[in-house]
């Protein structure tokens, strides 16, 4: 009997695990998204200004008595908005929203001595860089799902 089923099944199955799972906070997980774009647009113009990756890890900033590369920076970024938002969006525990908003304070600070680094004044980076900057600067504000 079940085999008579058993294509159905698997069918919808496979539709229940491709479908994104819902998520209490819209407009932050569009905003993480939308910060992913931004990242592949900036080392898409790296690659076109001939920067490759370990131009990229070459290219130094000095940020708090630290010396951090282009790279690290952009991974930083790239990795809080394709992991961590996504994970701590999708739980509903008391904090997870600040978690975000804190995460997203250090992101600004590492945009923003990027942008203003002598090495990066080639005009398609610069640019590039300065739209990640403002855009990491207007993070939406939802309420807290939890309450």
């Amino acid at each position: 009997m079940f085999y008579r089923y058993k294509p159905e099944f698997y069918d919808a199955f496979k539709q229940a695990m491709t479908r994104p799972a819902p998520t209490a906070y819209p407009r932050l997980s569009a905003w993480a998204a939308q910060t992913r774009d931004l990242i592949r647009s900036i080392y898409a113009a790296a690659r076109e200004q001939g920067l490759d990756e370990a131009a990229r890890r070459a290219l130094l900033v000095r940020i708090d008595r630290r010396d951090l590369s282009m790279e690290t920076i952009l991974a930083t970024i790239r990795y809080h908005a394709s992991s961590e938002y996504p994970y701590l969006l999708g739980e509903q525990a008391a904090h997870n929203v600040l978690a975000v908003h804190a995460s997203n304070l250090n992101d600004r600070y590492l945009a923003l001595r990027l942008s203003q680094s002598d090495a990066l004044q080639i005009e398609p980076l610069r640019s590039r860089v300065g739209a990640l900057r403002d855009h990491l600067d207007h993070i939406p504000n939802e309420p807290d799902a939890t309450t």
